[in-house]
């Protein structure tokens, strides 16, 4: 049985200040059909808007959040699901003044850098290496 806690995984950095952890997927467990993260996003920061050559879930355990969607914005909070489709301009700011933002991130396939991509352009890396080969 392979069960992973995310109190007992390795946090790193993104380029934009999140702090995620991955419990399944091509760098930890070496996963390709699917991949799981938690995002843990800092008061008043802004994910960059991107897109993925992949599907991807949130599904928002912590705090409260402005989604944005292709042309459409929501606030999002506890227990909200969003679904988005491979290929779709996204972002998520965490909108609270104090609290984090919390959320798990599920990817089919599983997610790679090289998946996805900027809307300004930049290809951004983590603050780690992570092998997706």
């Amino acid at each position: 049985m392979n069960v992973r806690n995310i109190a007992e995984t390795e946090y790193f950095i993104a380029a934009d200040g999140a702090k995620i952890t991955e419990t399944f997927g091509i760098p930890t467990t070496k996963t390709r059909e699917g991949s799981v993260a938690y995002a843990i996003i800092p008061p008043k920061v802004k994910l960059y808007t991107h897109k993925h050559t992949f599907e991807e879930w949130y599904v928002i355990t912590k705090g409260k959040g402005l989604m944005e969607l292709a042309d459409e914005t929501q606030k999002v909070g506890p227990g909200d699901n969003i679904y988005i489709k491979r290929g779709t301009w996204h972002s998520i700011e965490n909108i609270a003044e104090r609290e984090p933002l919390e959320l798990y991130c599920f990817c089919t396939p599983a997610y790679t850098v090289d998946g996805t991509i900027f809307k300004d352009g930049v290809q951004r890396r983590e603050n780690i290496e992570r092998d997706f080969g």
